[in-house]
């Protein structure tokens, strides 16, 4: 199972979650494929990860993740099924990938209030939800903060939302 990691610009540290999560996953995780680092990959990286430097072109971060994860995919750094992981994520016990769950949050939310602190996060699920509808795909919400699974077979067939999500002032929610 490959696994692909998108990191930003900005680190105040010198990327050293991103460090920590590849270590983790080096001494507890089975049935790794290919690394992969989308965005702005640490030059610390070793010769053994696949890097792609790929410039931020939108103003909120769910598009550019969005576009790192469609050029790792066009590109063909990651193919079928992949894990989308953030730096943030390690692995303290044995972690077998190929049988790594599926964790769901529910449907997407119904709702957008301008007063919540985290209107553009919330107004990107909604217009997620949104889209979904338009073009009759699910609408569960897959955003939980742990490694998820995509197949970049699906992200091709879904290239006119994608497109037409880059259009929206927040994107959608990338997972």
């Amino acid at each position: 199972m490959d696994i692909l990691y998108v990191v930003g610009r900005g680190s105040k540290h010198d990327n050293i979650e991103l460090r920590m999560s590849l270590r983790s996953i080096s001494k507890y995780g089975s049935n790794i494929g290919k690394e992969v680092v989308v965005g702005c990959p640490p030059k610390w990286l070793s010769d053994d990860v696949v890097k792609l430097e790929v410039k931020d072109k939108y103003s909120y971060k769910h598009q550019n993740i969005l576009l790192c994860i469609e050029e790792a995919i066009d590109k063909g750094l990651v193919s079928g099924d992949f894990l989308y992981s953030s730096d943030d994520h390690f692995y303290i016990k044995y972690t077998d990938f190929d049988n790594y769950p599926y964790y769901i949050k529910g449907n997407l939310r119904k709702y957008v209030r301008s007063n919540d602190p985290y209107y553009k996060y919330h107004k990107s699920i909604y217009d997620t939800r949104m889209l979904c509808q338009k073009y009759g795909l699910p609408t569960m919400n897959y955003s939980q903060h742990c490694n998820t699974h995509m197949s970049a077979d699906a992200f091709k067939k879904g290239r006119d939302v994608i497109h037409e999500s880059y259009l929206l002032p927040y994107g959608v929610e990338p997972t």
